[in-house]
């Protein structure tokens, strides 16, 4: 649990430093739902971290007050973890979906969140009513968990809120990703689906130049990758629990949780910056001498929204005139 608690701070140390260097305009111009969220989730497995290693290695767990403690501190930094994660799910499929129509107008947009709120909240509202705590009599050492009627809900329903936001971000962005589907079910798509479906944006799966470039295809694959990484440190961390029947040792509680919340951290973390590695390939002018390369942004496109609100982990769709200055 040190080593996790050390490699999570220095990445959050320079997450601090690059932070420092942002000045109010930038703040204004740049940060996005999104990265407001990504960024609350650094701060939320921060806070976590340090918090679960002063009162593990500093005041212990061997009284029934500071036990009792243990698990208020974990259902709150990791309820609270998992919440930000759904809304940045809900975020993500807003954005691809978004046709010119901002939250206000977006039915889908208050499904996700009616389903976030209601569903797990009320998972989390009764996590704090039944919590395990308690000390054994002979070796003295704290058992927190949760029971089995609560594990349950809590691992049925991050297993369903997962699959079903990461399988609409990816319905609404098949228009965009032609080389992501294979071409038996994108025929089957264009002849029998589509023709019944209305206000979809652009048609045919293949009419689309953008598909070309494969981004969102590549950010399809990122996805579901990232949603089975997340999900498997959940099942992992529920399924000890159910072996333990609800009562896993404090260290042991801290270190799973610890493992889930770094692990989701992570992976927002590299699908919100892999695409802000990648540099924009120049284009070769036609001559040398005679003509110039001028770039310019469509601003009402989905992929400049998706640019827009997802920052570096969204690809901005623009597009090269080369003309000839004679």
């Amino acid at each position: 649990m040190y080593t996790i608690n050390q490699v999570y701070l220095e990445r959050s140390a320079r997450l601090v430093a690059r932070a420092m260097k942002i000045t109010p305009k930038k703040i204004k111009e740049d940060l996005s739902v999104i990265r407001v969220i990504v960024f609350l989730l650094y701060i939320d497995g921060i806070c976590f971290l340090m918090s679960s290693a002063v009162l593990y290695f500093v005041w212990g767990l061997a009284l029934k007050d500071r036990c009792s403690a243990a698990i208020q501190l974990c259902l709150v930094f990791y309820l609270s973890g998992k919440v930000l994660m759904y809304l940045f799910l809900v975020e993500r499929s807003h954005v691809v979906r978004r046709s010119g129509f901002h939250r206000q107008g977006d039915l889908w947009y208050y499904f996700n969140m009616a389903q976030v709120l209601l569903g797990f909240g009320t998972i989390a509202i009764l996590s704090f009513f039944h919590p395990v705590a308690d000390i054994e009599r002979e070796d003295h050492v704290c058992e927190i968990g949760l029971p089995f009627r609560i594990t349950l809900p809590l691992l049925i329903f991050d297993v369903w809120i997962n699959v079903f936001l990461t399988g609409q971000f990816i319905f609404f962005a098949r228009r965009f990703m032609r080389n992501w589907v294979p071409r038996t079910l994108r025929n089957a798509w264009n002849k029998a689906i589509h023709p019944h479906l209305r206000n979809e944006g652009p048609a045919p799966l293949e009419d689309n130049p953008a598909d070309q470039r494969g981004v969102l295809a590549d950010m399809a694959w990122r996805t579901c990758k990232a949603m089975f990484i997340v999900l498997s440190s959940t099942i992992a961390n529920l399924s000890v629990l159910f072996a333990l029947q609800g009562h896993e040792q404090g260290w042991l509680c801290f270190m799973m949780c610890s493992i889930d919340v770094v692990s989701g951290v992570v992976v927002l973390h590299w699908l919100t910056n892999e695409e802000g590695a990648r540099q924009e390939t120049p284009v070769a002018p036609v001559n040398n001498r005679d003509s110039v390369i001028t770039t310019y942004t469509h601003p009402a496109t989905p992929e400049n929204e998706l640019h827009r609100f997802g920052g570096g982990a969204y690809p901005q769709a623009s597009s090269r005139h080369a003309y000839e200055q004679k």
